[in-house]
């Protein structure tokens, strides 16, 4: 890792790059390409749901923070077409949308009041799924593209210790520890934790085959 003057500030035989929208910057965007997704959770005033224990997921999903708040989302705001915004949905829209959520992940309805809201973005793959795994090289692979041709994910070459885990889009907090544990056995060479079907689904080297 060096600094704008090309100065080594850290080294290490493997590093993992987990930086979200910034990830393509590093890696080059045009084999790992992401777009940002903007998504709102409304915080509600709702005692009937002050029992929940778990968190529920469907069609959206509700929690229960430690804080005791109810949240539930989330929006799902894509760019204008020829901008560079993440969505402009009007708050009442959002809550609008995030209330129906509710309606359809509960079997009875209740009564909720909007309190708050939580603004975030998603880092998201144009095909839905996350980059994760060994970062494929590019240039090599694009100068051996003859032999690679009808090649699958196992047959890449790979940038020596140089991973990637980002663009997990709306399910993030559910992706991440299993990815991380594919991550780690790649690393560690153990048994991965998904078949390599999967593990292929996922593979930052998936658009240069």
């Amino acid at each position: 890792a060096m600094d704008d003057e090309g100065v080594v500030r850290a080294s290490a035989p493997v590093a993992v790059l987990a930086n979200a929208l910034d990830a393509p910057r590093l890696l080059g965007p045009r084999w790992l390409p992401v777009h940002a997704v903007r998504g709102r959770i409304s915080y509600l005033q709702a005692p009937a749901l002050h029992a929940l224990r778990a968190g529920l997921t469907g069609d959206g999903y509700l929690v229960h923070a430690p804080d005791g708040s109810i949240g539930v989302g989330a929006s799902y705001e894509l760019a204008l077409p020829g901008t560079a915004d993440t969505g402009a949905l009007a708050a009442d829209d959002v809550h609008r949308g995030n209330l129906a959520r509710l309606a359809r992940l509960l079997s009875a309805p209740v009564n909720a009041e909007v309190r708050g809201v939580f603004d975030g973005v998603r880092c998201v793959a144009p095909d839905r799924l996350p980059y994760a795994g060994a970062v494929a090289d590019a240039t090599a692979a694009q100068a051996d593209a003859v032999r690679l041709r009808g090649a699958h994910a196992i047959d890449l070459p790979r940038q020596d210790g140089l991973l990637a885990c980002f663009a997990l889009g709306s399910r993030g907090l559910s992706l991440s520890s299993l990815l991380g544990e594919l991550i780690a056995a790649q690393v560690e060479g153990e048994p991965w934790p998904i078949e390599r079907a999967l593990a292929d689904a996922v593979d930052p080297g998936r658009r240069l085959l």
